[in-house]
Order: C-alpha cells, then sequence, then structure tokens
C-alpha cells in the first residue's frame, strides 16, 4: 500500500475501522423489528465491524434475527480471519445471539480444541527430537503466539507451525522430522523460496503441518532481512509449550508480524477455499494488537530502532494505525515520529509494490544465472507435486487442466483486486 497507507485502505477495514460509515454494527435499537431484521443484506464489512466489536468486549447487537443465510456469511467470515474460536469465548457480549450461531461456533471450537490437544503433542516431541540431535530451532508467527500470548492456544487459529533453523543444520532437522512420521511435501524445486512443506496426520486421520525455513521470508528479497542468529541471540524460552522450546523475542515477533501482513498484501491467502489477496486477516492484526500491548517504553525503543534498520518503517506503521483503529491499541504518543524518514529502504518498498514488481526484485535478488532460471521455472511452471497438494481437492486433476485453472484464478483475483 505505501505511501497510500491506511488512507486508502481496503473497502471492508475501512468500514470495520470508521465509525459512523454505511455498514458500521452498533449496539442497535431495541425497537428494531423483524422486518427490518430481514431486510439487512450482511455483507463482509458489517460482519467484520460485529468481529472486531466482540474483540473490543464492547457489546455489539445482532440485526438478522436467526437468519440461517446470515448466520452462515458470519462463520465464513470468521473462519476465513481466524476468529471464529476468540469470539465464541466472547458470544454472551453480543446482544440477540442467534443460537444457530452459537451452535455452529461450538463445533468450530471442539474441532480446535482436539486438533491443539493433537498439535501440541506432535510440536512437543519434534521440538524435542530437535534438540536432541543438536538442532537450533526457533518456533515463531502463529505457534509460538498461540503458547506465548493468547490465555487459551486454540484461541489462536491456524494450520501449521512455522519453525525456522541454521541453514547449515537442514539437512540433519529433515532426517528428524522423517524419523517422526511426517512426510515432506514439498518438492525439491521448491527450496528457492527457503521452506520446506512436512505432513504428520495422526491417529484420528487429522492433518498436522511444518513449515521448516531456513531463513525468515519466502520471498528472496525479503530472505535476508532477519538472520537466524540475529534472531536466536534475542529469543527466550517457551515453557507453556515444551521446556526445550524456544521462540523469537516480542520485539522481533512484532516486526514479523508486520512484514507478515506486509507479503500477504499481495501473497494469495487460501482457508476453505476461500482465496484472497489480503494481509488484513483480522487474526494477524490482532497479533499486532496483542504484540504492541506488552511492549514497555526500552521495547518500543527497540523496536523503532529495528524498524528503521530493516527498512520496514512504512509496512509497521500501516499495521499498529489499522490495528488501533480496530482494536483501540495504545500506542506511545511519539512512536510515529521515531520512524520518520527521507527514504524508504528497499524492504518496504517492496511490501509497497505490485506483484509484477514483486517478481521482478525477487529476480533481482536472486544470486546467478541458474538461480534466476529456477526462479522463472518455479513461477511460470510450478512442480507437478506443487500443483497437485495446491489442487487436492480439484474435481479434475490433469496436470495441463490445473496449470490453466491457477493462470484463470490468478487474473481473476488481480483484476478483482484492481478494481477494489
Amino acid at each position: 500500500m505505501g505511501s497510500k497507507g491506511i488512507e486508502n485502505g481496503r473497502d471492508n477495514l475501512r468500514a470495520v475501522a470508521c465509525p459512523g460509515q454505511a455498514g458500521e454494527i452498533s449496539q442497535g435499537s431495541d425497537s428494531m423489528n423483524e422486518a427490518v431484521k430481514t431486510t439487512l443484506i450482511p455483507s463482509e464489512a458489517m460482519m467484520e465491524s460485529l468481529c472486531c466489536a466482540l474483540l473490543r468486549e464492547e457489546k455489539p447487537h445482532w440485526p438478522y434475527g436467526s437468519d440461517q443465510a446470515a448466520v452462515d456469511r458470519m462463520v465464513g467470515q470468521l473462519l476465513f480471519h481466524g476468529t471464529d474460536a476468540l469470539v465464541f469465548e466472547k458470544l454472551l457480549l453480543l446482544q440477540d445471539c442467534p443460537e444457530l450461531l452459537r451452535t455452529k461456533l461450538r463445533e468450530h471450537a471442539l474441532a480446535r480444541a482436539a486438533w491443539e490437544l493433537r498439535e501440541r503433542n506432535l510440536l512437543r516431541t519434534a521440538l524435542t527430537a530437535l534438540a536432541k540431535a543438536g538442532v537450533d530451532a526457533l518456533l515463531y508467527k502463529g505457534a509460538a503466539l498461540a503458547y506465548s500470548l493468547y490465555h487459551n492456544p486454540v484461541t489462536r487459529t491456524r494450520s501449521d507451525s512455522d519453525v525456522l533453523v541454521p541453514e547449515q543444520q537442514l539437512a540433519k532437522a529433515i532426517k528428524v522430522l522423517q524419523s517422526l512420521g511426517y512426510r515432506q511435501c514439498s518438492a525439491d524445486d521448491e527450496m528457492i523460496f527457503y521452506k520446506l512443506y512436512f505432513t504428520h496426520v495422526s491417529q484420528d486421520g487429522n492433518s498436522h503441518h511444518i513449515d521448516l525455513h531456513w531463513r525468515l521470508n519466502n520471498s528472496i528479497a525479503l530472505a535476508g532481512v532477519f538472520s537466524f542468529k540475529e534472531l536466536d541471540s534475542r529469543a527466550h524460552t517457551l515453557p507453556a509449550l515444551a521446556p526445550v522450546a524456544k521462540t523469537i523475542s516480542n520485539v522481533d515477533a512484532l516486526l514479523i508480524a508486520c512484514l507478515h501482513r506486509g507479503v500477504h498484501q499481495q501473497s494469495v491467502y487460501t482457508v476453505n477455499e476461500s482465496t484472497r489477496y489480503t494481509g488484513d486477516r483480522l487474526i494477524w492484526l490482532y497479533d499486532i494488537d496483542l504484540l504492541a500491548r506488552l511492549c514497555p517504553v526500552d521495547e518500543w525503543q527497540q523496536f523503532c530502532q529495528l524498524a528503521r534498520a530493516k527498512g520496514l518503517t512504512s509496512i509497521c506503521k500501516e499495521g499498529l494505525l489499522l490495528a488501533q483503529r480496530l482494536f483501540n491499541t495504545p500506542l506511545p504518543a511519539d512512536w510515529q515520529a521515531a520512524f520518520a524518514s527521507d527514504q524508504q529502504a528497499l524492504p518496504d518498498r517492496y511490501l509497497a509494490a505490485g506483484p509484477l514488481l514483486r517478481l521482478w526484485l525477487d529476480l533481482l535478488a536472486s544470486r546467478g544465472v541458474s538461480s534466476k532460471l529456477a526462479y522463472c521455472a518455479h513461477v511460470l511452471f510450478p512442480s507437478a507435486a506443487y500443483m497437485r497438494r495446491k489442487y487436492a481437492a480439484a474435481s479434475i486433476k490433469w496436470l495441463p487442466w490445473l496449470y490453466v485453472r491457477r493462470a484463470l484464478a490468478g487474473l481473476g483475483l488481480r483484476m478483482h483486486q484492481g478494481r477494489r
């Protein structure tokens, strides 16, 4: 989003964040009759506004009666934004909450709790085995935040666990995960993005995934912004998960949360077959809110210094401002002045760029002719293993058709994004 930043943000979240605009959900009037309720059209912005009000621990009003379509739309929005478990815990605040909504969210919460129990055991086992094998591992993003930031890890929904290891220990880490029953699902040509994807199918039939990284970010242009050694020097233990578990500092976690949001402004994200190019999932912004609330004065100073040094001032400013507008995040009075800069650094330029410019910057950042050719090959024609994993639920699995489908889907999403 660059210099336009929050001022020209996406329509949905602008409607969520700004009081008084059409579509905002407030506590409403008790005199609202059923006829009015049935004529309301539940837009994405209205659903997101309702979700944010609950996360702010307000007492909003449900204006749709027992309309099943509205309930289904709300559940779908919460699942995409990863806030279904959080909102379920706060449903007592929702005035006139329909029983159907309560029932559906309870079902999802129970499923997530069962998944979390198995995920915690598998992750403990994996981290312990990596430590015994002499592999230094750092847990970060969703799984780490679930056990360091959230009062109940079930409420920090996620689909995988991100583990960062030193590149020289990668081969050993792969052997450890394979010995524990994890199957490598990513093809070797995907290693240009500095991660491998592993899956473990548990006894109850659920899948559990580990993204094994040796660089922090999948983007070639951003991969060197943080090194393992630097992050490890500020790391702390994560006893709520396992005695050997380690995660990055809260300051680094806040920087990376802002960076992660920026990457997904142009990087596709899919939840339950709902695919979008957006970094503004509410669970990611809620992470930013919670992390910002934990920062004492000295850590704010460190955060601002690191943001300038890493060239991430613009994207950090955007994320913090949006979190503040959605969740009333308390921020120091002079924090924006600390971000003042005359020139935008490469990471911020990359995150503000469109998809084609990002591809070009990643290509330029690739070292050597062979690396550049490998990058082009993967972007244009990903491996068969990648395509079949991406479209595992497709009714037609003929590989050429999958490539056509990928191209058409990408074109459609870009055109839709350009119209917003």
